[in-house]
């Protein structure tokens, strides 16, 4: 996004983006347009990594969102949504002034690069809402909230 380039914000607290393809410079301006968004559903997208960095606080884009819902998102790495949920957990050193909600729901069906140990590092800093496919291509489904249960 250039700087000469106006963004528009639209009040919009829901975004459900289903098999798309967005570039990251794209996904990024769409997510500074929305101040207000509060959960944002991804199913069958390529997005990657660099697509969310935008949202990491306590200065990025999407202050309000509180809710990542995300199926079968395979260029996604299970470290990124760590990233991202940390980012957002203290915003004590934000210099901005403004406030950044917390994301207190994370949920990834069947995304490919997200394994036991990024669903153990996000059980100790949010809810998060699991199904992975195993080697027998059977699902486990796993709902975990500060403790593993399974």
């Amino acid at each position: 996004m250039s700087a000469s380039s106006a963004v528009t914000t639209v009040a919009i607290l829901l975004l459900e983006l289903i098999d798309v393809d967005i570039p990251s410079d794209d996904m990024a301006q769409c997510f500074f347009s929305l101040p207000l968004l509060e959960e944002l559903c991804l199913d069958r997208s390529a997005i990657s990594e660099d697509a969310l960095f935008p949202l990491h606080g306590p200065i990025g884009a999407c202050p309000r969102l509180k809710r990542v819902f995300l199926c079968e998102c395979d260029n996604l790495a299970g470290q990124a949504l760590i990233d991202l949920v940390r980012s957002r957990v203290d915003s004590s050193g934000n210099q901005s002034g403004l406030s950044f909600d917390r994301i207190e729901e994370i949920t990834a069906h069947y995304c490919a690069l997200v394994n036991d140990s990024h669903i153990l590092d996000l059980s100790h800093i949010t809810v998060c809402h699991v199904v992975e496919w195993d080697f027998e291509s059977h699902f486990q489904g796993f709902e975990i909230s500060g403790e593993v249960q399974r």
